[in-house]
C-alpha cells in the first residue's frame, strides 16, 4: 500500500477529520447543539468546496477550552 494514501483507509474514531454528524456524536452533543457552536465560530471547519469537515485536533482544543467553564454550585449546600 501507498504510504501517502494509507489515512484515507483510517478507522472514523481515528481519522483526523470527521463529517458534522460525527464530531457532534464525538463531543456528544445534539447536531442542533453543535451547529450552533459552528455558527458561532466556536469550532473551526474545513471546507473543500461544498463539504465541511472538522478537524479531531479542533474538537480536542475545544473540549480544552471549555474545561472548567461549569457554572459553580450555590453556597449553602451539603458540607
Amino acid at each position: 500500500m501507498n504510504p501517502d494514501v494509507s489515512h484515507h483507509h483510517q478507522n472514523k474514531d481515528t481519522a483526523p477529520l470527521c463529517t458534522r454528524r460525527e464530531a457532534a456524536a464525538y463531543l456528544r452533543l445534539s447536531p442542533r447543539q453543535f451547529s450552533n457552536l459552528v455558527h458561532a465560530g466556536e469550532i473551526p471547519v474545513v471546507r473543500f468546496g461544498a463539504a465541511i469537515r472538522f478537524r479531531r485536533a479542533d474538537l480536542e482544543a475545544f473540549i480544552e477550552a471549555s474545561t472548567g467553564r461549569a457554572v459553580k454550585p450555590e453556597q449553602g449546600g451539603a458540607h
